[in-house]
């Protein structure tokens, strides 16, 4: 879906389990408690990463990057699968909680606007409708910067891993289950 702000994409890559996590630490740090960067190596995530798998928000200052990654590392030895899921929230809910307020409130717009009104009810009518054409402007605002966030972010875990792009259905059935 080109307007929904959440998307999985796979990765493929021949580097070792232990390698992978060791890069993503590079990246991350795992604490803000007394967080110091002594190696001055830049930072672009925020997060809890294991070998397996990691949960993810970005720091990147450029906003380049989506607001939260998080994937599996799937395979053995240098067959390594990466599951990205990006999105521009933590949870899909809060979006769609968006979505239904938004609807209702153009529900409830539509059905003042076929009635006759007194002529305050109708200044409330159209300050409910700004109010609707903002949260509109919003939505379409997220989907448009996260289209772009998302292939900067497949670029930036692509590169890092030395991956390639792949289709669900190019990994073994074994490592799915």
């Amino acid at each position: 879906m080109k307007w929904y702000p959440f998307a999985t994409r796979w990765l493929k890559t021949s580097q070792h389990r232990e390698s992978l996590h060791s890069i993503l630490l590079d990246v991350t740090f795992l604490s803000d408690v007394g967080y110091r960067n002594t190696e001055n190596k830049k930072k672009f995530f925020f997060g809890a990463v294991n070998d397996k798998e990691f949960e993810l928000e970005s720091i990147d200052k450029e906003k380049k990057l989506a607001g939260f990654v998080t994937g599996e590392v799937l395979g053995i030895e240098d067959e390594m699968y990466v599951r990205l899921d990006v999105g521009s929230f933590k949870h899909q809910r809060i979006y769609v909680l968006l979505i239904l307020f938004t609807l209702f409130g153009v529900g409830l717009f539509i059905q003042g606007f076929l009635q006759i009104l007194p002529d305050q009810s109708k200044t409330y009518l159209l300050a409910m409708g700004g109010v609707i054409f903002l949260l509109l402007a919003y939505l379409f605002m997220i989907s448009w910067k996260f289209s772009k966030q998302l292939r900067y972010t497949v670029d930036f875990f692509r590169g890092m891993y030395d991956a390639e792009v792949i289709e669900k259905k190019d990994i073994p059935s074994v490592f799915l289950l």
